[in-house]
């Protein structure tokens, strides 16, 4: 009777020394990949982000220029049909100079341009963060670092009254007293990639027909 209460007993094992150090390392190299993973996804995700945002602040700098020289030949357009010569206007470019292609132009209308590049903070290139867009806060330019920066440059030609407009968008750019190199003062668009953290938008404006 005893043997057989013997033969029914069960042997238990707990794991040993070296199956928890191989299951710990296991664990160990899962939570570092997971961990590395989510890491660089979100990284990815702000990149993507900013990216966005840059673009479309491109793409805006343009329509600015676009919008004084449609209001500039809106102006003249009115005062040529009142008989008022000479009218203001400048054939759509009014106020813009071929000695001064590097310039901001902000949302509310006003623009300034320079006979050199100078850097983000002395021109003013850099873009406050708006506060409240919900409720219609823009970017606007500043001398205070912050995240983005843009700088217009403008290759007007009087004579022919025409523009070659580019708009560069870069973020994250630490020397406020220095442009970086792939934003050159020539209009040059080669080195302004995502990979240095730049875009870019291009119009060539030309005079009316009507005018």
């Amino acid at each position: 009777m005893q043997n057989k209460n013997k033969k029914n007993k069960r042997v238990r094992k707990g794991f040993s020394f070296g199956e928890v150090l191989i299951s710990a390392f296991v664990l160990t190299v899962g939570l570092t990949a997971t961990s590395a993973l989510v890491s660089s996804s979100l990284g990815y995700s702000y990149d993507n982000r900013d990216a966005v945002v840059a673009t479309q602040l491109a793409q805006e700098g343009v329509e600015l220029v676009r919008n004084i020289r449609d209001e500039n030949f809106a102006i003249q357009k009115d005062c040529i049909e009142d008989g008022a010569e000479p009218c203001p206007g400048g054939d759509g470019f009014d106020g813009f100079d071929e000695s001064q292609k590097n310039c901001r132009f902000d949302i509310d209308g006003s623009f300034q341009c320079y006979a050199s590049q100078g850097g983000p903070s002395s021109q003013r290139y850099y873009l406050t963060t708006p506060v409240n867009p919900v409720y219609g806060d823009r970017f606007e330019h500043t001398g205070t670092p912050d995240r983005f920066v843009r700088y217009t440059y403008v290759e007007y030609d009087d004579a022919n009254k025409t523009a070659k407009v580019v708009a560069y968008v870069f973020w994250d750019w630490s020397n406020s007293n220095s442009m970086p190199s792939f934003v050159p003062s020539n209009g040059n668009t080669s080195n302004c990639t995502l990979a240095n953290k730049c875009v870019f938008s291009e119009v060539f404006l030309t005079k009316w027909g009507l005018l």
